[in-house]
């Protein structure tokens, strides 16, 4: 499935949004019902791969750059529980402000599953590689799949940051 446009996705992000933001539930009721929607929707790009742990990235190399990389998870960049009270609690101007924010705060990294904690954050990680939002298929979902060419960035990556630090180090 093809990554929808801007103004597609906004649209279908403004139609819940402004459906379950009167609702008189808690943030946290109407966040659980909204983001399943939207999840199960696939017309919103949900939790965009914008990085990768030193960690995960050795993780993946120690597997061969295998399409199955156990131990690798998403870390949300910015806490889920804090980001759905915001969204929930805070009086946006219009709902593509709403979306803007969203969007802003919809993105993981890949770590490995020691470095995913509820009391841990990106200042936890190990050191962090940012990758080109479009490396990674549209929706990846709770699993992350890897393609063949998000597996060559990948080892692109790892030539270039990894095994150049070995070198420099000899």
């Amino acid at each position: 499935m093809d990554r929808p446009e801007y103004k597609e996705q906004l649209k279908v992000f403004s139609n819940l949004f402004e459906a379950f933001k009167p609702i008189k539930l808690d943030w946290k009721s109407k966040y659980a019902g909204f983001e399943r929607i939207l999840l199960d929707s696939k017309l919103v790009d949900h939790w965009l791969i914008v990085g990768i742990s030193h960690d995960a990235l050795m993780l993946i190399a120690s597997n061969g750059f295998s399409k199955t990389n156990k131990g690798v998870v998403r870390g949300h960049i910015k806490d889920r529980k804090d980001r759905a009270k915001h969204l929930f609690t805070f009086d946006f101007q219009s709902s593509e402000d709403a979306f803007k924010y969203f969007m802003k705060y919809d993105k993981v990294t890949l770590i490995t599953k020691n470095e995913n904690s509820i009391k841990k954050g990106p200042n936890d990680w190990s050191k962090q590689y940012p990758i080109p939002p479009e490396t990674f298929p549209y929706r990846c979902g709770y699993a992350t799949k890897y393609t063949d060419e998000a597996l060559t960035y990948l080892k692109r990556l790892y030539e270039n940051e990894i095994k150049s630090l070995f070198r420099n180090t000899q």
